[in-house]
């Protein structure tokens, strides 16, 4: 993933929790708000009750990864938050849950 599609800024982040769309599910929370721009940048939060730092890591590798798999429609920042059931799941599973809830989202980009 670019540096340029990552939300690393705190304000940006408040301000997705506090006015964007959520759709949650057992896996991973989603939340989007529309940026204005041509691409989508991706923020991942993973708490510290899920575990230790190589934990918290592998399972933001793991969401990253299966984003990156996914078609999806551009001008969008989206903020994923894991939950404990996460840390437990395989690849695939994983990637093709985070599909079936960016779906329930809209925000997949074959979807016309």
């Amino acid at each position: 993933m670019k540096r340029w599609q990552r939300l690393k800024d705190k304000r940006r982040f408040q301000d997705i929790f506090n006015r964007g769309q959520t759709w949650s599910g057992k896996l991973v929370i989603l939340k989007s708000l529309p940026n204005g721009l041509e691409h989508n940048r991706f923020g991942f939060a993973v708490g510290k009750r899920l575990g230790k730092a190589v934990l918290r890591n592998r399972i933001k590798r793991r969401l990253r990864e299966c984003v990156l798999q996914i078609p999806l429609r551009n001008g969008w920042d989206l903020v994923f938050v894991a939950r404990q059931s996460v840390t437990t799941v395989k690849y695939d599973t994983l990637k093709c849950y985070m599909r079936e809830l960016v779906s329930k989202a809209r925000l997949l980009g074959d979807e016309e």
